[in-house]
């Protein structure tokens, strides 16, 4: 059953590891599983560290750091949490810090065949310092559990939990690798639903994406373009405000918004048939079958010489808005591309 509802998320769609770099890898879920199960048995039946060594290792630790230090780690933003500490490891050890120090300690970890290694790897290090502690029981389980919610959640737009602990550690890691998750409660969710400006399914949002993200930073290597906290429509992460410097002066406000593989270099077919999904609800009955003759199965098809003709526009007359649906001619696989222009 799991297979099947892995096949009907992914399909043929999975990755790949290469060392560092994550690559598109076009195999079937119940074919990769065959080739090696085995391995992933090991992995999933693997015992990283036992909980009486663990427990002791945590009292050497904290017998080792100064009261000060210890304490300092305790009371720190989880922002600057792992600098805190990484700090310390350098002026104390010979480790560069804290994601060293682990991988060295615990090389184990590294036979996980996936970046879910380092959130394991973080956790079990803030852990051990004593920043935001589990409870005794199950703190193995405990730890290990909270870094595969961690590294899955930080694919998406938001991490929710009621846990102020898991919060915390949450924003430590997610600050540290960079990752555009936001970490909210279930509190501050309810707020966000009921903000407009935070409805990201909507061309309000996306027309104040192009003030507030297409001015790229100039420098000498060209233009840079910050990527979106929310993505535009769940798709666009990119927006690039065509303005002087693409060698436009008219009045009209117009943004291109794009999906940009630079931070996450993947995305899968259900994301784009999800947009599409998602967009034929602002299409009228009688546009429909144009939509998904001119745009939908073209883009959907995954050949480039057919995507490059996908092309499908729509007016939005109460808001004086013109969309044009493209495909985007410089991404690594067929991927939607939008034009929006906001009549003055």
């Amino acid at each position: 059953m799991d297979v099947e509802i892995l096949t009907s998320i992914c399909r043929d769609h999975l990755l790949n590891l290469d060392g560092n770099k994550i690559l598109p890898l076009f195999c079937l879920p119940e074919n990769y599983l065959n080739e090696l199960g085995s391995t992933i048995q090991i992995v999933q039946n693997a015992e990283l560290l036992s909980p009486s060594l663990y427990v002791e290792l945590k009292k050497q630790i904290k017998s080792s750091i100064s009261d000060d230090i210890y304490k300092s780690i305790q009371g720190a933003k989880p922002q600057e949490v792992i600098d805190i500490i990484d700090k310390y490891i350098r002026t104390q050890t010979t480790f560069k810090g804290l994601e060293n120090l682990m991988t060295s300690c615990l090389p184990q970890i590294g036979k996980l065949i996936n970046v879910e290694a380092q959130f394991k790897y973080i956790c079990l290090g803030l852990d051990l310092f004593g920043y935001r502690p589990e409870n005794k029981c199950k703190v193995i389980t405990n730890i290990d559990t909270d870094a595969s919610h961690l590294f899955y959640a930080s694919n998406c737009d938001y991490f929710v939990t009621e846990d102020r602990k898991l919060r915390d550690k949450a924003i430590a890691i997610y600050s540290y690798y960079r990752i555009q998750t936001k970490v909210i409660s279930p509190e501050d969710l309810l707020v966000l639903l009921k903000d407009p400006e935070k409805q990201y399914f909507s061309f309000d949002y996306a027309e104040s994406c192009i003030e507030k993200y297409g001015t790229p930073r100039i420098e000498n290597d060209g233009a840079h373009y910050t990527i979106m906290s929310s993505p535009v429509f769940g798709l666009f992460n990119v927006c690039h405000k065509l303005d002087s410097y693409w060698g436009y002066s008219g009045r009209i406000k117009s943004g291109l918004f794009r999906y940009c593989f630079q931070n996450t270099p993947y995305l899968y077919y259900d994301e784009i048939e999800s947009f599409l999904n998602l967009f034929e609800g602002f299409i009228s009955d009688e546009n429909k079958e144009s939509f998904r003759h001119n745009y939908v199965s073209p883009i959907l098809s995954g050949d480039i010489s057919i995507t490059d003709k996908a092309k499908f526009d729509l007016e939005i007359l109460d808001k004086g808005i013109h969309i044009t649906l493209l495909s985007d001619p410089f991404t690594p696989v067929p991927c939607p591309m939008m034009q929006m222009i906001i009549s003055q």
